[in-house]
């Protein structure tokens, strides 16, 4: 008679408990990958947001900055007529292809159908001799001079600013292959200085 009565007391629910007082622990909460998509999710959302963070301070850091579209006064240019007036060989050519990279950096298209147009000239190189070392040049400079205009959809042609010379020096006492080697990356250099201050000039209207 007492184990029944003892037994008749017991009153268990679905989730373990008698009366208020834990039997066995309730069952933990079952594996779902619903729940497990839901981390990986975030997890990955945190590393691309500190990945971008740190991709941004790299570019600031080489001397780039992002370009927002918006700031942009108009977002579409064409690239006209560039004229050689130096003896320097296909240099209108380098212009060309370093004024459009620097313009796609900037947030521009450059497509040949655009109302906004630039052109213009590349008006004076010169390659000079700084000093010398037994009688062997061993410093040099790459100067270039260049005058550009932007014309508008109305039709009205604006001068842009191009505070030059554009001056690169480099160093070499090597063979001459070398020399025409640095001496390529210096036009390259100037020409980039070059474009960068027309893309100013377009940008703030000055």
């Amino acid at each position: 008679m007492t184990v029944k009565s003892q037994e008749s007391r017991v009153n268990r629910t679905d989730t373990g408990y008698e009366q208020g007082l834990l039997i066995y622990p309730p069952p933990s909460t079952p594996w779902s990958p619903k729940s497990c998509y839901g981390l990986l999710s975030a997890f990955l959302t945190s590393v691309f947001c500190w990945l971008f963070l740190l991709f941004s301070l790299m570019l600031t850091g080489c001397g780039y900055s992002i370009q927002t579209r918006s700031v942009l006064p108009f977002h579409s240019i064409a690239i006209e007529q560039i004229t050689n007036m130096t003896y320097e060989p296909k240099i209108e050519d380098k212009m060309r292809i370093i004024l459009t990279d620097e313009l796609i950096k900037r947030g521009f298209i450059v497509g040949s159908t655009s109302d906004y147009k630039i052109s213009g000239s590349i008006n004076s190189f010169e390659l000079r001799t700084l000093s010398e070392k037994a009688g062997v040049a061993i410093e040099y400079e790459v100067i270039i001079r260049g005058d550009f205009k932007l014309k508008t959809p109305s039709g009205m042609i604006r001068d842009l600013r191009s505070e030059g010379p554009f001056i690169v020096s480099f160093l070499s006492a090597e063979r001459l292959q070398d020399v025409i080697a640095l001496k390529e990356k210096a036009i390259e250099k100037a020409l980039r200085d070059l474009s960068n201050e027309l893309i100013i000039s377009i940008i703030h209207g000055h």
